[in-house]
């Protein structure tokens, strides 16, 4: 007879089958978790596949380093270029601030530059990775056919989870380079190919395509 699971052939009355070695008897109904889950509403920002139902745990294509590193690279550059219009205006009206208050000494002026641009920087770059993450996935995410899944039960993040992972993410990366670097290849040895803000957020990162 054949698996219900797989397709393997076994040997009639089989208790157990040979290539999954699954009990062998009526296919199980669907977890009762997903019961009465419905997909993520519609919206314009949305691409048809993040329209899609819950993943179902277990059935999950984890995605490798390779194509993780070329999303978040690029979700990075995504990020930058809309968070770097605050930074670049907030470090001029600083600048302009110490220059009529009469400052002087070069530390002012640094200090004016380096405070005002990650003042208007680090705002917008959390925002963008908050809603990428709560959505499924920035566009470098899209671009490089991944999704961010709540470990759980396979659903959108949502913005509590997106902002953690986020705020996690941008903290490793503040403190000595050897910690961000190991949260990135963290994914290469780990069994559900997560990072450390993966483990800490409760989320995985699937390949879609």
């Amino acid at each position: 007879m054949l698996c219900p699971y797989c397709g393997a052939s076994n040997r009639d009355a089989a208790a157990f089958c040979l290539g999954c070695r699954r009990t062998l008897g009526p296919a199980p109904p669907p977890a009762p978790a997903y019961q009465g889950l419905e997909a993520p509403a519609v919206d314009r920002w949305q691409t048809p596949y993040y329209d899609r139902a819950p993943v179902a745990p277990g059935t999950f294509m984890y995605a490798a380093f390779w194509p993780r590193f070329g999303a978040w690279l690029l979700d990075f550059l995504f990020a930058s270029l809309f968070a770097a219009g605050p930074g670049i205006a907030l470090t001029i009206a600083f600048v302009l601030q110490v220059d009529t208050s009469g400052s002087e000494g070069e530390d002012n002026t640094s200090l004016a530059i380096v405070g005002g641009f990650m003042l208007g920087y680090l705002p917008v770059y959390l925002a963008y990775k908050t809603i990428a993450n709560a959505k499924g996935g920035g566009w470098g995410k899209r671009i490089a056919g991944l999704r961010v899944l709540r470990e759980r039960d396979g659903a959108n993040p949502g913005y509590g989870t997106g902002f953690l992972r986020a705020f996690v993410s941008a903290a490793l990366g503040s403190f000595v380079s050897i910690l961000w670097l190991l949260d990135k290849l963290w994914c290469i040895w780990d069994r559900q190919k997560q990072t450390w803000h993966d483990k800490i957020a409760g989320t995985v990162v699937v390949a879609v395509r």
